[in-house]
């Protein structure tokens, strides 16, 4: 695997958004530390698709964005950001990610973000809420705290 391909976790992008939170300021260096040393960084479709819902959702964010906006927001994200997809081979991935793990619920989509990431062959997620990965076995995923 590749050390240099990264996905940051949505939360990560949320803080870089969100000018108001006290995490702005460390993902936007933490971004562009990757950048400048060189890292590939990606983002799946799930990440995307959770991005928007943050920035638009009324009781999460203390001023959220329009639809518009949000779309925007996660535009120029796609401008240096490769995207990953589902495909069947990430699919059985989480198949077999959710059985020896025992996931269940809103942990499915963690799960996903994971098994897409290995299909991959990444094994760097960095998030700001490790607890979300905390199902992972030692070596699959090397979780980078903010």
């Amino acid at each position: 695997m590749n050390n240099k391909n990264i996905i940051l976790d949505s939360n990560v992008w949320i803080y870089y958004f969100d000018k108001d939170s006290i995490f702005h300021k460390i993902a936007k260096e933490i971004i562009n530390k990757y950048i400048s040393d060189n890292y590939i960084i990606y983002i799946t479709s799930q990440i995307i698709r959770e991005v928007l819902v943050i920035l638009t959702k009324e009781n999460i964010l203390e001023n959220p964005l329009a639809p518009k906006q949000a779309i925007e927001k996660v535009e120029s994200i796609l401008e240096f950001t490769p995207v990953l997809f589902e495909n069947n081979e990430s699919n059985n991935k989480l198949k077999k990610i959710i059985k020896e793990n025992d996931i269940k619920g809103l942990k499915i989509h963690d799960a996903n973000i994971v098994a897409v990431a290995l299909e991959n062959n990444i094994d760097n997620i960095v998030t700001n809420n490790s607890d979300d990965f905390k199902f992972c076995k030692d070596g699959v995923i090397k979780q980078m705290k903010m």
